[in-house]
């Protein structure tokens, strides 16, 4: 909710120096009150860009030394246009590429296997034909998992599962540290909140300890300087 949204703007602008842009992803920005307007404009005023995915289109974020490609599939789904704009694009991106979204390529939902697809074809397969990809971000799971996705044709690449500021699971932020022959994503995790809807009999886990020992965890992605 709003409060754990305050919580992390604060942490964010307590940070010295401060990062030059906040990266909020489609999901983040959907689930929360009007108020939240309010609380993103303390990171606009302390001179920090916000960059949303704008609804039915993709956002790019350049920096010095990569991109981000801010997608809009909070349902599940990307729009005709950038499934079209995607596939022209993308296999002659010409620096390096971080794809973030509130899905990952491939996800369960309800006992059912869904993926992100792009002209009639998995996002997965595209993917083999994007030679500047860097890493994949993405929300949808609320936990931070640092793990490696292959491509159809078995081209790994980093994916990372971002954590939560509404609700539950693992409840923080991430600072993207970019350098110039890759990047570190840190973990700023304050917090683990249990979904209401399920039973607390089902975690037996010391929360306390699952935080403690995230911290620290980093994930690293790599390019050509």
């Amino acid at each position: 909710g709003d409060d754990i949204l305050s919580r992390q703007v604060a942490a964010i602008l307590n940070m010295r120096p401060l990062p030059s842009r906040c990266v909020i992803l489609k999901e983040c920005s959907e689930s929360y009150s009007s108020a939240a307007d309010y609380i993103f404009r303390k990171l606009a005023d302390a001179g920090i860009e916000i960059a949303i995915a704008d609804k039915d289109s993709a956002r790019i974020v350049s920096m010095k030394r990569c991109d981000l490609l801010l997608l809009d599939d909070s349902n599940g789904v990307l729009a005709p246009s950038v499934q079209k704009w995607l596939a022209t694009e993308l296999p002659h991106w010409p620096r390096p590429l971080f794809v973030c979204a509130t899905h990952p390529p491939e996800w369960e939902a309800h006992g059912f296997s869904r993926s992100l697809d792009v002209c009639g074809r998995p996002l997965r397969e595209l993917l083999d034909r994007v030679p500047n990809l860097v890493g994949y971000l993405h929300g949808h799971a609320h936990r931070w998992q640092n793990a490696s996705c292959s491509t159809v044709q078995g081209q790994l690449f980093p994916m990372l599962s971002l954590p939560s500021a509404d609700g539950w699971g693992d409840i923080g932020h991430v600072l993207l540290h970019v350098r110039s022959n890759g990047a570190v994503a840190e973990l700023r995790q304050d917090g683990f909140l249990v979904p209401d809807d399920l039973p607390y009999e089902r975690f037996r886990t010391d929360w306390r300890a699952m935080v403690a020992a995230n911290r620290g965890a980093t994930c690293r992605f790599n390019w050509q300087a």
